[in-house]
């Protein structure tokens, strides 16, 4: 086993517990959610915090850790499942961003987690809010971000381990049906309007934990797909994807990748013991509950896998026509371009790391998925479109005030509620205002060097920046300090020698 797994998530056990009321005497006795028990900020508890059972659970089960066999942390874990089934609501939905929000996501991703606990543990006494969150699920489907549905899949077939039931297997293989229709020969699912490495990661986990289950050699060519791809995008200083996909993530779940002893599981496990990578220590608190067990699941999974070659230690070109990603790789230099987001790229040399998240200009920016376009030619890459205006938004307290009006009145009607989440995710997410400013980029790679060129009213580059709300994003990696910004009129011309 691979104990550096074991050790990021033990040293984190301390902050974990320290966000959960552990009074037994409380009415909020089993939540994780601290703004809400402990610091009363928020007038709701976030159901997603509930994950953190499954950790607990594991904790409890895992040899080597000083929580082993304690009492008290499987009575935590039982009290953080009942506590998950007590905020459910009427309709077996639960909530993550606000009251009564009736989420996909916190419903598959939650039900997965504690479903997972509570057989674990040996536990069925919450079964009722299993089946009520599962018959929710069987009836919905999200289309948007396939990540989520493969949570979906794994809530299905847990409620069928833990009810024997077999209704809920099979709705889960409908799913997982629909979801392998929907990825990309190339290997990867929709996020938003593109690929992105950690959700890509994730959707592996979860198909990998399904197949580990049923056996269902469906998913078998899917993932085996997913995990080709992903493989491009682990970097010779081990770190992992950014800026280029559609969400802006940094990390890799290991768990799916040691269940299919699958060869970037090294790279990760490399990045873990060098502490270069997103991990439970890199985690906020939302986060550690969120994902936290994942590494405790790699660490149990972990085991020998054969010979594997990272990919920056090849020699190659390749384009993802559909990803509109092109990966070089040759001694000396492994560079990755989205030139269908605004040529947001990472370039590795020898000596350093340039992360670049595309031109900015006079609050324009180019880095928003479907911003521009490019291709490549005699190894060169060219990206050229047009700026999308910069926007970003803060909560106020009208806006809040208005929120909750809306939840309480119009937004307990399902189809109404729908429509405006929809239309919140766009803003959030995917929305980007164009502008008539023209920018291009070339990047001109010879044996020596990469000139990259850069061409705008105003370019300034060589940050690295995101403005699509994508919550998992934005946590800090010591490569960051590496960089350089450069601003100037006109155009800007980098040299960077191999």
């Amino acid at each position: 086993m691979f104990k550096p797994y074991l050790d990021e998530v033990v040293s984190q056990v301390p902050r974990l517990l320290g966000l959960m009321d552990r009074n037994v005497f409380s009415r909020t006795y089993g939540c994780f959610d601290r703004q809400y028990w402990h610091y009363k900020a928020i007038d709701f508890a976030c159901a997603r915090y509930q994950e953190a059972a499954l950790t607990l659970a594991l904790l409890y089960k895992t040899k080597g850790t000083p929580y082993y066999g304690k009492k008290k942390i499987a009575d935590w874990a039982r009290a953080a499942i009942r506590f998950w089934a007590g905020i459910q609501s009427e309709n077996g939905a639960f909530s993550e961003w606000y009251p009564n929000e009736k989420s996909y996501v916190a419903t598959a991703f939650t039900t997965a987690a504690v479903s997972e606990a509570m057989l674990v543990l040996g536990c069925n006494e919450q079964i009722d809010a299993v089946e009520r969150a599962a018959r929710w699920l069987m009836k919905r489907n999200e289309a948007r971000v396939q990540n989520q549905e493969s949570g979906a899949i794994l809530a299905l077939a847990n409620a069928s381990l833990l009810t024997g039931k077999k209704k809920y297997l099979s709705e889960a293989r409908k799913k997982v049906k629909i979801i392998i229709g929907q990825q990309s020969m190339e290997g990867w699912w929709l996020e938003y309007g593109g690929f992105d490495i950690g959700y890509l990661s994730l959707t592996i986990d979860y198909l990998a934990k399904y197949y580990e289950k049923t056996k269902d050699k469906a998913v078998l060519a899917p993932i085996n797909r997913a995990i080709e791809f992903i493989s491009y995008f682990s970097h010779p200083n081990n770190t992992f994807g950014g800026e280029y996909g559609s969400r802006n993530t940094e990390y890799v779940i290991p768990s799916g990748l040691e269940i299919m002893k699958a060869g970037p599981a090294l790279d990760v496990r490399k990045a873990v013991e060098k502490r270069t990578t997103i991990s439970p220590r890199s985690l906020d608190d939302r986060y550690l509950c969120y994902i936290g067990y994942n590494w405790l699941q790699a660490y149990i999974k972990s085991g020998r896998i054969g010979n594997y070659v990272p990919k920056y230690e090849q020699d190659f070109i390749r384009e993802f026509k559909e990803a509109k990603t092109i990966v070089l790789s040759k001694k000396g230099l492994y560079l990755i371009v989205n030139y269908g987001k605004g040529g947001a790229f990472k370039l590795f040399t020898r000596t350093k790391a340039i992360y670049d998240s595309g031109i900015s200009s006079d609050g324009l920016g180019s880095l928003y998925m479907g911003s521009s376009d490019g291709w490549q030619k005699d190894n060169n890459i060219f990206v050229e479109g047009r700026l999308a205006r910069i926007g970003q938004s803060t909560l106020t307290p009208f806006r809040n005030i208005g929120l909750r009006l809306f939840q309480l009145s119009l937004g307990r009607i399902a189809l109404i509620d729908r429509i405006v989440k929809e239309r919140l995710r766009t803003l959030l997410v995917g929305r980007a205002r164009k502008s008539d400013d023209f920018f291009k980029r070339t990047f001109v790679i010879d044996e020596e060097k990469v000139i990259v060129r850069d061409e705008a009213k105003s370019p300034h580059v060589g940050e690295k920046y995101s403005f699509a709300y994508t919550p998992s994003s934005r946590y800090f990696q010591l490569s960051e300090l590496d960089g350089a910004a450069v601003k100037k009129k006109g155009c800007v011309e980098r040299v960077i020698p191999l």
